[in-house]
């Protein structure tokens, strides 16, 4: 998203990251935030990920579920 925003894409998702949201919830000084923009038949998807305080990153993975609970694990693909 580094300043350019495909003008086919019209839905935005803002996620905040921090422990309290994990579940079940975790106590940790790390924080972020991730915000997604998928086209109109949610088919493709531009995000932007920002996080703080981790000292070793390994992995970064998408649950889609509603607040509160452990959603399904989408599978990850980047087009580059």
């Amino acid at each position: 998203m580094n300043g350019e925003v495909n003008h086919t894409m019209s839905k935005c998702f803002f996620a905040r990251l921090t422990g309290r949201e994990e579940v079940p919830p975790v106590r940790t000084d790390a924080f972020g935030s991730a915000q997604f923009i998928f086209n109109k038949d949610f088919t493709r998807v531009c995000f932007k990920l920002v996080v703080n305080d981790i000292k070793k990153l390994t992995a970064a993975h998408i649950h889609l579920g509603m607040r509160g609970e452990m959603g399904r694990l989408l599978p990850f693909y980047l087009d580059q």
